[in-house]
């Protein structure tokens, strides 16, 4: 193990410690702290647990997870206390987030680094920050899917299928996530992640029984139907879809916002896709994981412009994403002006979403900010910056190999 490396180990495990102390240990101290989102999960194992539906469409905060979901975590839920659950709870999504800054700074830097590279972390974490902070002050679950997500590009074919199948019955609409296997030419490992998800579907029909499975799935279908319009469009979401919706003040056009920008982001997956397809020597880099975490890069771009619910507290995946970008943009020799343009807005875009800087350009809230969509913004200027970084590293290199 060289000095970096412990370098690297000492840094994510400090920041694992750091986050497990401030959000798992200090806010629980009394009076006590537990997210409020975090509690619906207890309030659904409960429910299970007295045989009531756990599908509240009215509550405030309604269980919108799968069936096989609650069934993984209910010895978690209801075997501890609030306190104890949520202790383990953020320690898994700690030592998640720092497993896939681990991987990204470990396996995607190149070998020698540019002393602006300790600009580009810093600037990154600290554009991430706000989304980190958030994240855990709300006691989500999507840095889990994340380090799941990320472990899977780069782990042995069974794991990949089970982390990826676990990520798509906790949130359907990361199905977007498998245009990753497309980039990388593994078709059957689509259709395994898809089989296993099934699996794991059907998989509590073995506890609970067949027809209460299908009454269970019809009670999810019916309570995810009631996102509408407005929820959909809150300042919260940072999809691209519902971004533009605000913006124009058509609120109910979000849905057929977030459908255009889905189809326009499955064609040019798929166009991508093509041209690795036909690019020989990109096809043999197809296992190495720098190229691997920079196609993680675009895919999880991707993700955040397009999914329908893109949340603000998704931006923590800022902090290896644009560190991974920044650093390749540094090492070029020849300047990629469309990589260069989009970073420079999107570091904009970051400062001025501090709320010292917003403050002092005479922005009271921060969360005005995020009405007007720049949160997307940041989000598209990653995914242009992420795709064209694919460009200028594999696609002009192959070319000049010829």
């Amino acid at each position: 193990m060289n000095t970096r490396t412990k370098w690297l180990l000492f840094g994510v495990a400090f920041f694992a410690f750091y986050t497990l102390y401030r959000f798992g240990y200090a806010v629980v101290q009394p009076p006590g702290f537990i997210p409020n989102d975090f509690t619906t999960f207890h309030t659904a194992a409960d429910r299970l647990a007295r045989g009531v539906s756990f599908y509240q469409g009215d509550d405030d905060s309604p269980f919108k997870y799968s069936p096989t979901f609650l069934v993984i975590f209910y010895p978690l839920f209801t075997g501890l206390s609030k306190y104890a659950s949520w202790f383990v709870w953020c320690a898994l999504s700690a030592f998640g987030l720092s497993a896939t800054l681990f991987i990204f700074l470990h396996k995607g830097l190149p070998a020698k680094l540019d002393r602006r590279f300790f600009l580009a972390l810093a600037t990154s974490v600290v554009f991430g920050w706000h989304g980190y902070i958030e994240h855990f002050s709300y006691g989500q679950v999507d840095v889990l899917l994340l380090a799941c997500f990320v472990a899977a590009t780069v782990a042995p074919r069974m794991v990949a299928v089970a982390l990826m199948s676990f990520v798509l019955i906790t949130k359907p609409q990361a199905a977007i996530l498998l245009s990753f296997w497309a980039f990388t030419q593994e078709w059957r490992r689509i259709g395994e992640i898809l089989v296993g998800t099934f699996i794991l579907l059907i998989l509590p029909a073995l506890w609970w029984g067949v027809p209460h499975h299908i009454e269970f799935f019809r009670q999810w279908k019916s309570c995810l139907g009631k996102q509408d319009y407005i929820f959909m469009t809150g300042n919260l979401n940072q999809s691209f879809a519902a971004a533009l919706a605000r913006i124009l003040l058509h609120k109910p056009w979000v849905s057929a916002l977030s459908m255009l920008s889905i189809t326009a982001a499955a064609i040019a997956s798929i166009a991508l896709a093509l041209r690795i397809r036909g690019n020989s020597a990109m096809l043999k880099q197809l296992t190495k994981p720098d190229l691997r975490l920079r196609l993680a890069c675009v895919t999880l771009g991707i993700y955040l412009v397009v999914t329908p619910l893109s949340w603000r507290w998704l931006t923590f995946i800022w902090m290896p994403m644009a560190t991974l970008l920044w650093t390749d943009l540094f090492s070029q020799t020849r300047t990629n002006k469309t990589m260069s343009v989009s970073l420079v807005v999107f570091s904009l875009a970051g400062l001025i979403l501090q709320r010292v800087v917003a403050n002092a350009i005479g922005i009271p809230e921060v969360d005005e900010l995020s009405w007007a969509g720049l949160y997307a913004l940041g989000n598209l200027c990653l995914l242009i910056a992420a795709t064209s970084n694919i460009g200028i590293l594999y696609f002009q290199k192959s070319k000049s190999r010829i």
